[in-house]
Formats: C-alpha cells, sequence, structure tokens
C-alpha cells in the first residue's frame, strides 16, 4: 500500500477545496478592476493565475491518484476513461479562462471578442459537466462505500457538474465542487488507514 502517496494526495486535495474561496474573489477582482482600469489588474491577475494553477494541480493529482486507488484496491476501471477526459477538460477550461484574462489585461483581446472567448468556455464547461455527471452515476456502481463517503462524494459530483452545465449557477457549483473535492480528500486519508484485504 502506497500511504505516503494517498496521504499527500488526500490533503492536496482538501486543500484545493479551500482555495476554491480565493479563486473566485480574485476572479471578481480581476473582472472589476479591469472594468475600471484599475493599475492592479496585474497584481491580481498574477496572484489569479498562480492560486488557479496551484489548485489545478492539486486537484489533478488527488484526482489521479483516486483512479490509482480505484483500480489496484477496488479492481475498478468504469471511470479511467471519464477521469483522463475530464482531466483533459479542466486543464482546457483553466487555461482558455486565464489566456483570455491576459490577454484582455495587455490589450490584445478587444471588449469585442471577449463574447467569442467566453463561448469557447462554454463549450468546453458544458460537456465537462455531463462527463462529471456521467462520472459520478458510473462510481456509484463501485462495490465499496469508501467509508461512507461514496454518496456523498457522487452526489456533490452531480451536483456541481449540473450548476456548471446551467453556465449562470457556475460560481455555485464551484462551491459544491469545494466540497465534492472534500470528499475525494478524505476518501484518499482514509485510504491510507484501512488496511489492503485481498479477495480471492
Amino acid at each position: 500500500m502506497e500511504k505516503s502517496n494517498y496521504t499527500l494526495a488526500g490533503w492536496l486535495a482538501i486543500g484545493a477545496a479551500v482555495l476554491a474561496l480565493p479563486i473566485l474573489f480574485l476572479g471578481v477582482m480581476v473582472d472589476v478592476l479591469t472594468r475600471k482600469g484599475a493599475e492592479m489588474v496585474p497584481v491580481f491577475l498574477l496572484l489569479l493565475a498562480c492560486v488557479n494553477l496551484a489548485q489545478l494541480a492539486m486537484h489533478v493529482y488527488a484526482f489521479l491518484r483516486l483512479r490509482h486507488l480505484l483500480n489496484e484496491r477496488f479492481g475498478f476501471h468504469a471511470v479511467d476513461t471519464l477521469i483522463i477526459a475530464i482531466v483533459a477538460m479542466t486543464i482546457a477550461i483553466v487555461s482558455v479562462s486565464l489566456l483570455s484574462r491576459v490577454a484582455l489585461v495587455a490589450g490584445l483581446l478587444t471588449e469585442a471578442l471577449v463574447p467569442f472567448s467566453l463561448a469557447m468556455i462554454v463549450l468546453l464547461a458544458v460537456p465537462l459537466a455531463i462527463l462529471g455527471i456521467v462520472y459520478a452515476v458510473k462510481l456509484l456502481g463501485l462495490q465499496d462505500d469508501l467509508h461512507g463517503l461514496l454518496k456523498p462524494y457522487a452526489y456533490t459530483s452531480i451536483g456541481a457538474s449540473v450548476c456548471f452545465a446551467t453556465i449562470i449557477l457556475a460560481p455555485l457549483g464551484m462551491l459544491v465542487a469545494a466540497v465534492s473535492t472534500v470528499f475525494l480528500g478524505m476518501i484518499l486519508l482514509r485510504a491510507d488507514r484501512t488496511p489492503q484485504v485481498d479477495f480471492v
């Protein structure tokens, strides 16, 4: 059993959840200050990029460790491809979002082109939300309740995905996703406290 890896992943997942609120705050600040033409925009944008990328790296690592746990301990492979697809699309959305803000602040993206940037994010976000729902539903087929955390994790994942799919409820979706990520962290932390049992 790879104790240090699951434990690290668990704490990183919880850390990623904690960063959700700063990301929301910094995102709002960057948008507001950009409209006002404030000189502090680059500073807040740099902070947003650093926190956002840190959260992304932490969550991706934890998510991939969950995949490893499901494969190695439970022989569960039903969500393998979905996890990779979700990771890839999440990286794409974060990249497009950050690059759009940087381009807007740098004057490379005019206000007239902002709707096109938003449309690109929507085109990625809706399929990602659908994948998230399918992932959670398939995960419920696991023949183990993960210390009672399987359903809370799956249902909050579905709730977050539904919010993201509506687009307008995306900020709420970020908060629900943070709760889901805490459950993910708890699953990984408890995985190291449970001796691995081989069923014959």
